[in-house]
């Protein structure tokens, strides 16, 4: 850190970027959510249930009714994944809180250090319910979902009694919301709508499971 007349400069080490296999970024973490953290009093938490209240302020899926957005099909599924938020968010409520990076994209973590993850843009860390971060990275992986989760519960190791099914269940409707409201902002805003949908489009057998 050095002050001068102009102000404060805060200088850091460069780290080169590398590309990291989506299970080592899954098992990373669910390694970094089986630490416990106190919170210091600036955690984030409950972002996704603000993020969807914050989607309903501008119509909900109506955005996504807009012609030639997404297929009547896909949109349906939307509906019913968005009919259904309440009832996904109290049952997410219900899962156990894990230290969380909050913008768990792999375009954050820049690469891989023997078996440490390196991570940047820690603005939104705080505590989210188990599989937050592995739903993020889920909706740009091209990697099953059922591996992405054997890699997070396997860095987890029995943490907060965290299975198969409870991560599976929480990523799954996770990742569904999270697509749905992407989606729809994206196209009211009028702002990377292609990749929000394209991932919306990918995400159709999870919205097709969480709507049930």
């Amino acid at each position: 850190m050095v002050e001068d007349e102009d102000g404060i400069s805060l200088w850091m080490p460069e780290i080169p970027a590398e590309p990291v296999a989506d299970e080592v970024l899954a098992n990373a973490y669910g390694r970094f959510a089986s630490q416990e953290m106190m919170d210091p009093g600036w955690f984030n938490r409950g972002m996704l249930r603000h993020r969807v209240v914050a989607t309903d302020r501008i119509g909900g899926t109506a955005p996504l009714r807009e012609e030639g957005v997404v297929p009547e099909s896909l949109r349906s599924q939307c509906e019913g994944v968005w009919r259904a938020r309440h009832v996904i968010l109290d049952a997410l409520d219900r899962l156990p809180l894990v230290l969380s990076h909050g913008d768990a994209l792999p375009r954050n973590m820049i690469r891989q250090e023997q078996d440490q993850v390196v991570a940047v843009d820690w603005g939104q860390l705080g505590h989210n319910t188990v599989g937050a971060d592995l739903a993020t990275l889920a909706l740009y992986s091209s990697a099953e979902i059922d591996s992405l989760v054997e890699a997070y519960v396997d860095g987890l190791a029995g943490a907060y009694q965290a299975n198969k099914p409870m991560v599976r269940y929480a990523t799954i409707h996770t990742m569904a919301l999270i697509a749905v409201l992407r989606a729809s902002r994206a196209v009211a805003s009028k702002q990377d709508i292609d990749g929000y949908v394209s991932r919306l489009r990918k995400a159709e057998p999870v919205l097709v499971e969480a709507s049930r």
